[in-house]
């Protein structure tokens, strides 16, 4: 734990790291003692311990994940989605020296195991051995083999997303603000968070304004994913037409319930919509429903409409993504064939 000490009027953050079995105080000037400064500081503190020459091999694997998820300017949802993988893979792997690891060792533990959800959860550990390959914690970067041999899991891109008529079906059987907040992220395409720290003011005459995300598991508003969610995204007029339509039912509510909020939608305390919240409404429906099935069921739309790959992405607020191009090629594929069999019913010329 790092800590900032006076000395002849200069600050200075101080860490203690055990270097060959002795420890070490390693430490880096700070200007001032402020939470932006610290940061700033703290960066160089790790930079510099990572360039010690200390015996690798000592480190355990536990004792990397903790201070993995403890560097700075990570962020509340990262160190606990990344954390709750971490420590499972840790307790899948066991608790060895660094030197000891190897992708050999790691596909071997999580083929044994034999459940999909620990090889999806290998992309937060090969993030965190990069982090320990650049600051001089493990030599070589070997998480390029990492998974290459473990057996794929391969999903139905139509089971990413739901139909017409799915969605009618689903729709019937949602009240309340369930029924306006599930209609709201198929008609947006924005993460469930995105939509729980909406504001009032956010929702322009032609535009909605997405500048925050809340993550429901640490309770905290932080800011968007990545910088492109950072963005403002057309209201089309169906989404309008529903905009309108939830904001009346909203105020009636508020009214009746006596709720004091600003935010767009909410949960009964006036607090942050919850996502698990209304995971656990559509898990009760359907056991395969779940939130992010409305965003992937945007592009599957747009996609059918004839939108391109790239204003979907914007729209969405990311560079890329491997289960957007997968929804949006077999969509326009399955368009595709349903053109030529109209071709093949049609003459031309007579």
């Amino acid at each position: 734990m790092a800590w900032v000490e006076k000395n002849n009027g200069y600050l200075r953050l101080v860490e203690r790291v055990e270097v060959d079995g002795k420890t070490k105080r390693i430490s880096v000037p700070i200007n001032r003692d402020t939470p932006a400064a610290r940061k700033k500081a703290m960066a160089a503190l790790q930079e510099k311990i990572g360039q010690i020459d200390r015996p690798q091999c000592e480190m355990r694997l536990n004792e990397a994940v903790e201070l993995y998820l403890k560097r700075p300017g990570i962020r509340p949802a990262t160190a606990i989605h990344a954390g709750s993988a971490l420590r499972i893979l840790a307790e899948l792997i066991g608790d060895v020296k660094l030197r000891s690891l190897s992708a050999q060792m790691i596909n071997r533990k999580v083929m044994e195991d034999g459940r999909p959800v620990m090889v999806r959860k290998l992309r937060y550990l090969k993030s965190m051995l990069r982090w320990c390959v650049k600051y001089g914690y493990i030599e070589q970067d070997f998480t390029k083999q990492i998974d290459d041999a473990l057996p794929k899991e391969k999903k139905d891109p139509k089971s990413l997303y739901l139909e017409h008529d799915e969605l009618k079906q689903l729709f019937d059987n949602l009240t309340g603000i369930y029924y306006y907040s599930s209609k709201f992220l198929v008609l947006t395409g924005m993460r469930v968070g995105e939509m729980s720290a909406l504001t009032m003011e956010d929702i322009g005459e032609d535009r909605i304004t997405i500048n925050k995300n809340y993550c429901y598991c640490a309770g905290v508003t932080t800011k968007p994913k990545t910088v492109e969610s950072d963005r403002a995204i057309f209201i089309q007029p169906e989404l309008a037409e529903l905009i309108k339509e939830y904001k009346e039912w909203r105020l009636l509510y508020t009214m009746a319930q006596g709720v004091r909020t600003n935010l767009l939608f909410f949960s009964r305390d006036g607090s942050p919509f919850k996502e698990n919240t209304l995971y656990q409404v559509l898990h009760r429906i359907d056991p395969k429903l779940h939130p992010h099935l409305f965003r992937h069921t945007h592009v599957a739309m747009l996609a059918e409409a004839g939108y391109s790959l790239d204003a979907i992405s914007r729209r969405l607020g990311h560079a890329g993504s491997n289960i957007t191009r997968a929804v949006y090629y077999h969509v326009t594929e399955k368009q595709q064939k349903k053109d030529d069999e109209f071709l093949k019913g049609i003459r031309i010329l007579g």
